[in-house]
């Protein structure tokens, strides 16, 4: 508390708590409320309890600390709520023993359901002051910023309150001391006029903080326009005619452009009720998403891809009937008829340089799609039972993933499965790796944690999977940023994709060769 100069640090404060908190009310119109879980969008409210002590002066502090963030590029506003010394200790438990709040949903979403806690019950007199800056905000505030405020008005206003967070032994120890003579004790002074970098701060400025003022275009402004300053009407002129002047690829007497890139499997249809000009179906839609979904670094097309284009490409050698089946597509767009047909892209070879080498990437995808998602679902379901099966079973899981052919796949897999059940029945109890990430740090341990594992199996693996680790990072930061509700559902995304970017390591030895 000394570096926000809410007070004079000499003689020197003894800080018995500085500790996050979750606090609960009963409004009069609102009923139940509470203030130190997630807030209602995507961010902690990171509320603060503060208890300390000066017994030259005989001088104690208590104080709630919320930073609200108005702006994600700003410095937050600190604000205050002080709590005068003389409320009402006669049914406050003295020895502050630990309890435990079990099956209690407001408390675990403000993670302390499962630890021992201090409860402490503040019943006022009169209401608290809450210290904020003297700076004044011209536009109203909105979303979680103003949500957080008003809770802390509302606290602030209320006569009685409790207040949770965490237990250990120095502080039992001290808040005996303490309380035993709170009697004795006074509230400091606030040095408002030295607050906020020599801003100044105030009590109770909620205005000052835009909460309660109305946006512009809700306020009724009462006058009337002068006819000199009269807006001329405005003249809605039509769009411009879609002729080929105004749009060049609607010009129909351009020359058609041929693409040697059809399909012999696919058979031909007419794009128009009367004309011979032929076309390939669309691609259907699920197959479309599985090639956006399912890239890889580096990829290549399957070879059962590239011999059909080796067999559009030699047409002439077909027979009158074959060749009239493996006719090539012609692009052009008719006005009346849409966009135009085309085939899917060609299949790419990705180059990808690392340091002082070059590689090629050549992946086979005859069975290299199914066997990822099959290792990845696998490993997804050995966590919940080993929450370091990735760990324990490296070997067996880089041996599937080079695996040959099916028939080994498959005796590979029930080795894993069988040593993974081993695994889990000698290993004692496990943290779920599971859990939801609630900080930013947990979410970069499970991502060093990953590029470690890629790493180790490979010294480039990490560039070599760098799109996976992004889309890795991406889901752990959704994770975190997600409001109560959707936190699991985006925590099994998240593990999802960790075991989808290990699989993708286990695959690195049989898809990807030097040249």
């Amino acid at each position: 508390m000394d570096e926000y100069g809410l007070v004079s640090s000499d003689p020197p404060w003894k800080w018995v708590v500085e500790k996050p908190c979750f606090v609960s009310w009963n409004h009069k119109e609102e009923g139940p409320s509470s203030l130190g879980q997630l807030s209602p969008v995507n961010s902690t409210s990171k509320l603060t309890i503060h208890i300390g002590w000066r017994p030259e002066t005989n001088e104690l502090l208590i104080a709630l600390h919320l930073p609200v963030s108005i702006r994600a590029s700003r410095h937050p506003r600190d604000m205050f709520m002080i709590i005068p010394c003389d409320f009402d200790i006669s049914s406050l438990d003295l020895s502050f023993a630990p309890m435990q709040a079990d099956a209690r949903l407001d408390l675990e979403s403000a993670g302390l359901a499962d630890c021992n806690l201090f409860h402490v019950s503040f019943k006022l007199s009169k209401p608290c002051n809450v210290v904020m800056p003297q700076a004044k905000r011209q536009k109203p505030v909105k979303g979680t910023p103003k949500e957080l405020m008003a809770r802390l008005k509302s606290l602030s206003e209320t006569s009685s309150f409790d207040a949770y967070f965490r237990f250990d032994t120095f502080a039992q120890l001290e808040l005996r001391k303490v309380f035993a003579s709170a009697s004795q004790y006074n509230t400091p002074r606030i040095l408002l006029e030295s607050m906020y970098n020599g801003r100044g701060g105030g009590f109770n400025l909620w205005l000052n903080q835009g909460l309660g003022l109305e946006p512009v275009d809700s306020i009724k402004l009462d006058f009337k326009k002068s006819d000199s300053y009269a807006e001329p009407p405005r003249q809605d002129l039509p769009p411009p005619p879609y002729t080929s002047d105004t749009i060049p690829s609607l010009d129909l007497n351009k020359p058609h452009v041929e693409v040697p890139l059809s399909d012999a499997s696919v058979a031909s249809v007419s794009i128009y009720k009367d004309s011979d000009v032929e076309g390939v179906p669309e691609t259907p839609f699920w197959v479309r998403m599985r090639r956006i979904m399912d890239y890889r670094s580096p990829s290549a097309e399957s070879p059962v891809r590239q011999g059909r284009f080796k067999r559009a490409a030699s047409l002439g050698s077909l027979s009158e009937k074959d060749a009239r089946l493996e006719k090539q597509i012609c692009l052009f767009r008719s006005p009346t008829f849409g966009p135009m047909l085309q085939e899917a892209p060609a299949p790419v070879t990705v180059v990808k340089t690392i340091a002082d080498q070059q590689d090629v990437a050549t992946i086979p995808m005859e069975s290299s799609n199914d066997r990822l998602d099959d290792i990845s679902r696998w490993l997804y379901t050995a966590w919940s039972v080993l929450p370091s099966a990735h760990h324990d079973l490296r070997t067996e899981l880089l041996a599937l993933g080079a695996a040959k052919d099916q028939s080994s796949s498959t005796d590979l897999r029930i080795q894993c499965s069988t040593r993974l059940a081993f695994a889990a029945a000698r290993a004692p109890k496990q943290e779920s790796t599971s859990s939801a990430l609630t900080e930013m740090s947990e979410a970069e341990a499970h991502i060093q944690d990953t590029v470690r594992w890629i790493n180790g199996v490979r010294a480039d693996g990490d560039v070599a999977l760098m799109h996976e680790l992004v889309a890795l990072a991406g889901a752990a930061m959704d994770v975190v940023e997600s409001g109560v509700g959707e936190k699991a559902e985006k925590m099994r995304g998240f593990m999802m994709c960790k075991a989808r970017c290990i699989a993708s390591a286990c695959m690195l030895g049989r898809t990807v060769t030097t040249v």
